[in-house]
């Protein structure tokens, strides 16, 4: 699926390709959801928690799924199958390639799919941590952002996939 943010407070999912049967377009090809919540005081109330509230990454189907980044105007999916996508807040593809978790860090190499990066250039997290306010959100250092991605540098709020 694909997700956009069009407007304040409203979130639209359209579907890239079949899913299983459980979840089924049926009623409509375009889902749209009214009231997303802002993302921006959200994650800087988490400035409030203590380091300690802070923990390491956790096991890698910990963070399978769609994050949407602080402030708003990203959304990162990390596939299980080792891929990952970002949209804009226009549901439009900025970059896409392989994700690897190594250690405390994430590792996102761009494939010849990018709009907005080369193939080949990397994304390196390190020292990820992760809070859990209800949903898991998650932070880290820049240590390499070879196509000088914007949103490298962001929070992001989970979204879990189902049985995550």
């Amino acid at each position: 699926m694909r997700a956009s943010l069009p407007e304040a407070d409203v979130m639209r999912i359209v579907p890239t390709q079949p899913g299983p049967a459980s979840c089924s377009l049926a009623l409509s090809p375009t889902w749209t959801l009214d009231r997303v919540a802002a993302t921006g005081p959200f994650l800087g109330m988490l400035d409030d928690y203590s380091a300690s509230a802070w923990k390491p990454l956790p096991a890698e189907r910990r963070v399978y799924g769609s994050w949407f980044a602080e402030g708003g105007g990203y959304f990162l999916e990390l596939a299980r199958d080792g891929t990952y996508y970002v949209a804009d807040d226009a549901g439009d593809a900025v970059d896409q390639g392989r994700w690897s978790r190594h250690g405390s860090g994430l590792l996102l190499t761009s494939s010849s799919e990018s709009t907005a990066c080369n193939a080949g250039d990397r994304l390196v997290l390190r020292n990820v941590k992760v809070v859990e306010p209800g949903t898991l959100v998650m932070r880290s250092t820049v240590r390499e952002n070879g196509c000088d991605a914007p949103w490298a540098g962001k929070g992001w709020i989970l979204i879990p996939y189902p049985g995550s």
